[in-house]
Formats: structure tokens, sequence, C-alpha cells
């Protein structure tokens, strides 16, 4: 389902659950757990565990940041799962061909076990070192390398012209 975002003041990027739990405190309700959902277009799929708050009154509303200031998210609840306390990776699906593709997904689940080997379930900023430091660089430029490929150009084209509610090019 799409789900409006409205954003919590002392909201943190990364920070979905205590959102919740700060806002069911404040307000009531209910935390709901599942996948939000990101299409890169012509590159990959990826669905991150996540929580929305459920309002007293039964509406689902998305409280935390989003790093793009997104005003509506795709979300699947998934009732068989629940935060823990522990941070889980996302699950990433290649749809475009581009074999570069798949190692920026391997280094994605890398990035994810050296970041929880190091730091945990910390969210916020944190300073990246040696390994990582040098994996986060890596992922930045095959990333942009990526988005500057013919096959995502020509992809995002498709996507945008599926969305008509999308910016167009100069119309920002």
């Amino acid at each position: 389902m799409f789900l409006p975002v409205h954003t919590r003041k002392d909201s943190i990027l990364g920070d979905c659950f205590n959102d919740v739990n700060r806002q069911i405190a404040e307000f009531g309700g209910d935390a709901v757990h599942g996948w939000q959902l990101w299409e890169w277009p012509g590159i990959m799929v990826e669905a991150e565990f996540h929580g929305i708050w459920r309002s007293p009154n039964g509406e689902l509303l998305d409280i935390s940041l989003k790093g793009e200031g997104e005003e509506t998210v795709l979300f699947v609840p998934d009732p068989s799962r629940k935060f823990n306390g522990s941070r889980v990776d996302n699950v990433r699906h290649a749809i475009g061909k581009n074999p570069k593709i798949r190692t920026f997904i391997q280094n994605q689940n890398r990035f994810f076990k050296l970041y929880k080997a190091m730091h945990g379930d910390v969210v916020g900023e944190v300073i990246l070192r040696n390994e990582l430091a040098e994996l986060w660089e890596q992922q930045q430029l095959l990333g942009r390398e990526l988005a500057m490929s013919a096959e995502a150009r020509a992809a995002w084209t498709r996507f945008v012209a599926r969305h008509p509610y999308l910016p167009r090019p100069g119309s920002v």
C-alpha cells in the first residue's frame, strides 16, 4: 500500500522503530512491521524492514525521516515479523542485466555485515573507518556509474512515464 509520510520533528534517519515507539507513547496506537519497498529503475528493487504507526483510529502513517524527502512510500505489512532490537539487512533483487548490479548488491550485503560487526545496531551518524570506509567509497563510485548507465537512464524514462506525479526534468 502507498502511505503518506508525516515525519516526526524528532525523527532520526534510519530509526523508524524508535520513532514509532515515541509516537505510540505520545498519541497511542500501535506499530505495524513490514517492508518498505524501493525501486531503482533499471537496477534493482530493495525491501527494507520497516515500522509504521497505526493511529488509534486505524490510520496508517509513516512517521520516519526519509533520506530523499519522500512524501509517500510503498509499504507491505508482514505480520510474521517483529522488530526485536536488532537491525535487519535489506533484501535486494537485481532487475537490470548489467553485471555490476550484482557486484553492487554483494557489496551492500558485505557492507551491512561489516557495519553490524563494527557498530552493532547503532543508527545515526558514525565514523566509517578502514575496510568499511573503503567499501562505502567503492559503493558511491559504483552507484554513480550504474546511475549513469544507458540501461538505468532508459529505465528511468519509462518509470517517470508510468508515474505522472513525479517531477519532470526542468520542472523543479
